[in-house]
């Protein structure tokens, strides 16, 4: 692969990971990045099933096992098994990056847990989702691996005979892919219930934002994202975060592409309770299990949400045309009651006339708008979407 961004990024942003992987004995088709922190229960399933897919013997799985010192000692202990599972699979030695071969694919391990290999004390998934992802994409800038996609899986995830497929065919102007999913659920009834009121929760977020004709109507889970190689160093790779990278990732891969939803079979996600990240789907069915058991109402979304961001954005498209942002205000307060007022209050609240504003007055037609959609991004969308809820027109009851 030939690009200055890709050579920029590598130089300047990557994890030093991506400067020492190991020679490698050949060449690979396709290269996918899995975080694994207190996995060893679960990865061994999830690498049989890549192993199975269609294609794996021309696959490479880069495996980065992560964790902060101060973990939990259970988290440590689970860690200490999963490096000796793989590096037995692997026939590999401790180094810290060591290659070899994982049943019918190529595997990179890389210990991010050890001592002296740990994450700093104020990092966690995403630096490992990025070390794992600046691997791959040296490994594609070399020619290594031959798809210019990066894969991004999780360690309790199985996936479809056609994961491998999925993305044979060129996607014309695609930054990212989401592949379909199922949550699989665990547990007692309670916490079943819990995962199929979420599994309906996230689906009318994005529902929701499709009817409103949002640019961001996309899934936002880790285990489920394909980064194309130059779009991923556009963006400067994956958010060093606690949590949230998925969402931050896409956030910023929506501005300098598209991103697609694949057909194809579901990635099949394990619905189990968690509490290592403040949020995502393991903290969300524990605040789920806890309201079912209490008897209080749970997560859903009022539709009404849904129709005051596609009122507002009518009314920027309007407004490209017109530049007039007090009309744009006076549309906005004309939304059907009860929007109007909440909507106008939480827009101003979040600087968003403001910026519709500074915008009109550099850029005009389809770059104003693109500018506009830039603004609103899936962040500042979010906000609006909760800003109506907190305004009391709409509540999250079940």
């Amino acid at each position: 692969m030939k690009s200055t961004v890709v050579d920029k990024y590598l130089a300047r942003y990557a994890e030093p990971e991506a400067s020492s992987i190991p020679s490698a004995p050949g060449q690979w088709d396709h290269v996918v990045c899995i975080p694994a922190c207190a996995e060893a229960d679960s990865l061994s399933a999830t690498l049989a099933c890549l192993a199975r897919a269609r294609g794996a013997e021309r696959a490479l799985v880069v495996t980065v096992v992560n964790a902060r010192a101060s973990a939990p000692d259970a988290v440590h202990l689970s860690n200490a098994e999963t490096l000796e599972q793989l590096r037995a699979s692997c026939g590999t030695t401790s180094a810290p990056m060591a290659l070899g071969q994982l049943d019918r694919m190529g595997g990179l391990v890389v210990d991010r847990t050890g001592e002296g290999h740990w994450l700093p004390p104020d990092q966690g998934v995403g630096l490992a989702r990025k070390i794992a992802g600046d691997i791959a994409l040296r490994l594609i800038h070399t020619g290594c691996v031959q798809s210019d996609w990066i894969r991004c899986t999780d360690a309790d995830v199985q996936v479809a005979a056609d994961y491998f497929e999925s993305l044979a065919a060129p996607i014309s102007g695609a930054s990212a892919a989401i592949s379909p999913f199922t949550h699989v659920p665990e547990g007692d009834e309670v916490q079943q219930q819990a995962m199929r009121i979420y599994d309906a929760y996230l689906q009318s977020y994005v529902d929701g934002l499709a009817s409103a004709g949002s640019p961001y109507a996309f899934h936002t889970i880790g285990s489920l994202i394909s980064v194309q190689a130059q779009a991923y160093a556009a963006v400067r790779g994956i958010p060093r975060r606690q949590a949230g990278e998925d969402f931050y990732l896409l956030n910023k891969l929506a501005k300098v592409g598209r991103v697609c939803s694949l057909d194809g079979g579901m990635v099949r996600i394990r619905g189990r309770l968690s509490d290592r990240v403040p949020f995502g789907t393991g903290a969300a069915l524990l605040e789920i299990r806890s309201a079912l058991e209490a008897g209080r109402p749970t997560r859903s979304y009022d539709p009404r949400v849904f129709d005051g961001l596609r009122w507002w954005l009518v009314a920027l498209r309007q407004f490209v045309e017109c530049k007039d942002i007090e009309a744009l205000k006076e549309q906005v307060r004309a939304a059907p009651s009860p929007l109007g007022e909440a909507l106008a209050e939480t827009l101003a609240r979040l600087g968003a006339f403001d910026a519709a504003q500074q915008a009109s007055e550099q850029v005009s037609g389809d770059t104003l708008h693109r500018r506009l959609m830039e603004w609103n991004d899936a962040f500042r969308t979010l906000k609006l979407v909760h800003g109506l809820r907190d305004a009391g027109i709409v509540t999250d009851a079940d």
